[in-house]
């Protein structure tokens, strides 16, 4: 195995030994530093038993640039850990994570075990189960891994390598970059950090720690909405673990005065002990809520936008429905949600590491010092930062405003609209190629040296791989096949248990797999089965994908989580995994319920996502659906034509209606050439069909 990094704290360049002391230090206080030592240790041993998702804090790297992959990646980039497997390439995990994907492969291929009409259903599922082992355990890196889809599928003729590729680079993945350009602007200037530290000095008043955690968690909340997620953690963690360390040190400060002024007295001295051990403790309790705060409000708020989040990113990516799923509904639709999970998990953080709390409140004096230091950094306000919340402030407008005045201006002859989000939310990052920068004469604000060093490439790869397992799905017959049965069983749950299931599995299949993995596979399922019921995709895609933000109980469920268990282990308590169970669990349980409720009447509201199965979805040659000329009562509406699912036989004629009627179509014109009395759908679950008018046709 290569030789393992030492530790930042066993390596004497980076950090002082925790238990080092001046030889100017009191007894107390030299007490004080190998205590606060003897703590950080022990915190690190416990959080290594406790960590039973393989990873720790301490073996993840700690510089930026490193952090942004280990992020996502976190098995992969644990640089202590010994790897046994495959010449020093892999750990045990790894190594038992490629063995899990390759046996399930063949046995799929081989023996198909699936029970289909399908031939390459079973291949599919292969390339699926192997794909999600490698992207758990990640055999390889996770980028690497989304490029399986385009070398197995056309390899197992599912699909050409033509329409494959096409799943790698489309609109959803331009939509990205271009708003990834802004995020790395604003993170090169250091806006929002300025803009914390300003109000903070500004506000004039001492934070409490019930107000400096809510202050912190808004800030998160509101710029991942529109910035990524991993940079929002990256720009505030750092300043909350100063602010943290800086609390501390005055902590210990005046415990070691009072430890002082006590040792004439026995009992002075004792009170002075715990009093000393209370206040180091308080600090700890709330460095570690603080910084949770921050990781699960900034996934909290990703959720509230469609380019928020990657699973939201995926969404948007489904042919089937991104005609109706635009930036400014999707915002309409996710941002109670994501303000009902921000105040559960600000509620619930409070409760476990605020109440009851005696920590005295945070001094302007504190504040001051660390905005001196940045300005010491950075220098005053200048005309980059301005430029670039300029160009931020102008992506969102655009973003929102863009369907209504910009989009109607420029259409084809036919009225079809030749802009996308893509194209206008690239206007701003454009123009800070253009503005000359003046902290870098000769230079522009944005350079593409910075570009190339942070924007992250391989989760456009990932995007990718994500819609090349969903088109595998539609087109070896997998997607139909799993539908089939998975409607089967939710035949007869109501509106808001489905939610409520959906909810659940996908919160739960999150923890494990990860968000990323997850959604690849999951939501191709769901529309599956949406079309196999013949009701509308939205219905179960909606709650599909919020779920899977609802990712707060292991810090491996999602890249903001990552980011702050690593930044943590600075502290001398840092995070562990049982901090994240411990808090995570309560917020999941609290937040599937609360959100199936609000998700349920805003797709209602919304986009009317109970009502039958859209007729401009049958548009879509994913739908593979039919148009007929049926009246009845569908999902409780009365309709004169609806939708009916092409069935895969050997005329190719036969469609199944939503209470599952099988119609033959070359019949259809026949017996209904003249549209019919209406007659009443039998609603699944119904005692049978109502009775129907007479001289009405028989049903089909």
């Amino acid at each position: 195995a290569p030789p393992a990094r030492m530790p930042a704290s066993m390596s004497g360049t980076d950090t002082e030994s925790p238990l080092a002391a001046s030889p100017g230090q009191s007894a107390a206080a030299r007490g004080l530093t190998q205590r606060r030592g003897l703590t950080r240790a022990g915190s690190t041993t416990s959080m290594v038993r406790a960590s039973f998702t393989l990873q720790r804090a301490s073996t993840l790297p700690t510089q930026t640039r490193e952090l942004r992959h280990a992020a996502t990646m976190p098995i992969t980039h644990d640089v202590e850990t010994e790897r046994h497997c495959c010449c020093g390439l892999w750990k045990t995990t790894q190594m038992f994570g490629a063995i899990a994907g390759v046996v399930l492969f063949i046995v799929f291929v081989a023996a198909c075990p699936v029970r289909t009409e399908y031939s390459t259903a079973n291949c599919m599922m292969g390339i699926t189960l192997l794909c999600g082992c490698f992207w758990v355990f990640e055999v390889m890196p996770i980028y690497v891994t989304a490029l399986l889809p385009l070398i197995l599928i056309p390899i197992c003729k599912i699909d050409s390598t033509d329409d494959i590729a096409r799943s790698y680079w489309g609109p959803i993945q331009m939509l990205f970059v271009a708003i990834y350009l802004v995020d790395i602007a604003m993170e090169e200037v250091q806006l929002p950090k300025r803009v914390a530290l300003h109000v903070l000095l500004r506000s004039g008043i001492d934070w409490r720690p019930r107000t400096l955690m809510l202050f912190f968690m808004i800030g998160s909340w509101i710029l991942a909405m529109f910035v990524n997620v991993v940079a929002v953690v990256l720009m505030i963690t750092p300043f909350a673990v100063n602010l943290v360390e800086t609390m501390e040190e005055r902590a210990h400060e005046k415990q070691a005065e009072a430890s002082e002024s006590g040792e004439s007295a026995a009992d002075n001295s004792a009170c002075s002990v715990n009093t000393e051990d209370g206040d180091s403790s308080q600090v700890q309790r709330f460095g570690a809520g603080l910084l949770l705060g921050i990781a699960f409000s900034a996934t909290a708020g990703g959720l509230a936008t469609l380019t928020g989040s990657i699973p939201n990113r995926i969404l948007a990516g489904i042919d089937l429905i991104n005609y109706q799923v635009t930036w400014v509904m999707w915002l309409a639709y996710g941002l109670p949600i994501s303000f009902a999970v921000f105040l559960i998990t600000y509620l619930v953080l409070d409760f476990l590491y605020i109440r009851n709390s005696k920590m005295s409140a945070i001094g302007k004096d504190v504040v001051q010092t660390h905005y001196d230091e940045f300005v010491d950094e950075n220098g005053t306000f200048n005309r980059d930062e301005l430029v670039v919340g300029i160009a931020q402030i102008l992506q969102i407008i655009i973003l929102v405003c863009d369907q209504w005045v910009i989009f109607p201006c420029i259409k084809t002859a036919d009225g079809a609209n030749l802009l996308s989000d893509a194209s206008t939310a690239a206007i701003p990052a454009l123009l800070l190629f253009l503005v000359p920068s003046i902290k870098r004469p000769g230079q522009s604000v944005l350079t593409w040296p910075s570009v190339h060093e942070n924007l992250d490439f391989g989760v456009l790869l990932l995007i990718g791989g994500g819609f090349a397992i969903s088109r595998g799905f539609e087109s070896s017959g997998l997607e139909e096949t799993m539908g089939a049965w998975i409607s089967y069983m939710l035949d007869d749950v109501n509106s808001y248990g489905l939610s409520l299931i959906v909810l659940l599995v996908g919160s739960v299949g999150t923890q494990i797999f990860s968000s990323i993995a997850a959604a690849t596979t999951v939501l191709s399922v769901l529309k599956s089965v949406a079309l196999n019921s013949v009701v509308n995709p939205l219905q179960l895609l909606l709650p599909g994908t919020v779920a899977f933000s609802l990712a707060f109980a292991l810090p491996t469920a999602t890249p903001s989580n990552v980011v702050a268990l690593a930044k943590s282990q600075t502290l001398s308590r840092p995070l562990r995994v049982c901090d994240f169970v411990r808090a995570g669990v309560p917020i999941n349980l609290l937040a599937i319920p609360v959100v199936a409720f609000i998700s349920l009447y805003m797709s209602e509201g919304l986009f009317d996502a109970s009502a039958p199965f859209p007729l401009q979805m049958c548009a879509d040659p994913t739908a593979n659906c039919q148009i007929v000329d049926i009246p009845g009562i569908v999902q409780g509406r009365n309709v004169t034509t609806q939708a009916c699912m092409l069935l895969d036989n050997d005329s190719g004629t036969c469609c199944k209606l939503w209470n599952g009627t099988m119609v033959t179509l070359p019949n259809t014109t026949d017996t209904f050439g003249e549209p019919p009395a209406p007659v009443e759908v039998p609603v699944p679950g119904d005692d049978g069909p109502a009775p129907e008018p007479d001289g009405a046709p028989d049903p089909p």
